[in-house]
């Protein structure tokens, strides 16, 4: 989701590719069960191209013609984001940032799903 940027990112992108979003992307198109987080990659909501990146990634539709945020998740894996943000911090950030109809969803509507094994709606 991430792109490309200065510095040592630049040279990490270099050599890992395909981004690991894409991977997932792709991951989550082929089975259409596959659910994701994305609350350590929120960390980086202030930088306006990762903004956009994550907002487009949540509305890109899968193969069965839904968009993948209906299957990503915020917040499940909290102890990760600690090491950059403060929880409370990155909330209120992912709130602001996070297209209005997105955040209700990947933060109480989605993992509520998924722990209930309902289907995507």
């Amino acid at each position: 989701m991430i792109q490309k940027g200065d510095g040592d990112q630049k040279k990490i992108w270099a050599v890992d590719k395909p981004h690991w979003s894409d991977l997932i992307r792709d991951l989550m198109n082929d089975h259409l069960n596959m659910y994701t987080d994305i609350s350590y990659t929120l960390s980086a909501l202030e930088n306006e191209v990762v903004k956009k990146t994550i907002n487009d990634w949540l509305d890109t539709i899968d193969s069965r013609g839904d968009p993948l945020g209906n299957r990503v998740m915020f917040g499940t894996d909290f102890f990760m984001t600690e090491r950059v943000k403060k929880e409370s911090v990155l909330y209120e950030l992912a709130k602001r940032e996070i297209a209005p109809d997105w955040y209700e969803k990947i933060s109480r509507g989605n993992p509520d799903r998924y722990l209930s094994k309902k289907p995507p709606q």
